[in-house]
Formats: C-alpha cells, structure tokens, sequence
C-alpha cells in the first residue's frame, strides 16, 4: 500500500494543523464562558454607611485570665488537652497534635462538680518543641463565640489555681 502523495499529504497536515487551531480557540472559548462577571472585582463602597458608627466602645476592661497550675485535663473536639488559663470570652489550651486554626470548635472543660461546654473560634496556634525526645506540643488560643457565663465562673471557682 503507498503512502499518500505529496499534494495530497500536504493538503492533510494543513488540515489538521487547521483543525488543531480551531480546537484550540474553541477550549479557550469554553473555559472563559463561566468565567465572566463573577470573576471580576465588585465594588462594595455602596454598601459601606456614609459615617462610621460612632458608638464603639473601645474601652472596655479585658476579662480576667485565671491560670491553672498544673494545666487541667480538658477536650478539644473530643481530642484530649490541658487548659493553661480561661476567661470567660477565652481560654489557651495545649492540643497534642496540630489544631486548625479558624475552626470553630467546642471546648469540653471536665469536672465532677462543675462541667462546662463552651463555643468558640481557634485564633492561634503555635508548635513547641518539649524535651528531647518527647512529641511536639500546640498551644492554642480560643476566643469563645457561645458560652454560659455561671459555669464558666463556677469552673473557675472550683478549679482554678488563683481562686
């Protein structure tokens, strides 16, 4: 069988060099067809007020931190953790493995007289190198979002080392 002649080989390559193009710009339509309006920057000074709000109270008097000495058991998400101190808008904790920071997470503060479960956001967390030899350890920083004021005062009361 013999190979197609030279004007007939010609005339097929730029065939489907032709064709190759047009599938091309026919991708580059298809992947810009959904990309229209939403990507583009929207601009939200409208929705801004005029004025800022002039009520904002930037005085307030932070909550008092109460430390435990030595650290007390506690749950982070069902995963166990130490509480170092606790307000009630906040608490830092230490987590045996990385927490996510962001996460909205439930804090677990254990206790046969005085249990307390509190909301909140994860805002920091850090790594800390322990003895040699010995895993890592994350400090944490919670800022509670839903929380029963009583119980986390009576916890406190109850278990607290500067109480």
């Amino acid at each position: 069988m013999a190979g197609p002649s030279g004007s007939a080989g010609s005339e097929a390559a730029r065939q489907l060099e032709a064709a190759t193009e047009r599938i091309h710009a026919l991708e580059l339509q298809l992947f810009e067809r959904d990309r229209g309006p939403r990507d583009r920057d929207v601009d939200l000074g409208a929705l801004l007020p005029a004025t800022p709000p002039s009520t904002i109270d930037r005085s307030g008097k932070p909550a008092t931190r109460h430390v435990f000495k030595p650290p007390k058991k506690v749950r982070v998400d069902r995963e166990g953790a130490l509480i170092v101190d606790l307000s009630v808008t906040g608490a830092q904790v230490i987590c045996g493995s990385p927490p996510e920071v962001g996460r909205i997470v439930t804090l677990a503060l254990l206790s046969d007289e005085a249990p307390c479960f509190c909301q909140g956001r994860l805002l920091w967390a850090r790594r800390e190198q322990t003895a040699k030899g010995r895993p890592y350890r994350y400090p944490a920083g919670i800022a509670f979002t839903e929380v029963d004021d009583a119980a986390i005062r009576a916890f406190i009361a109850r278990h607290a080392a500067d109480q």
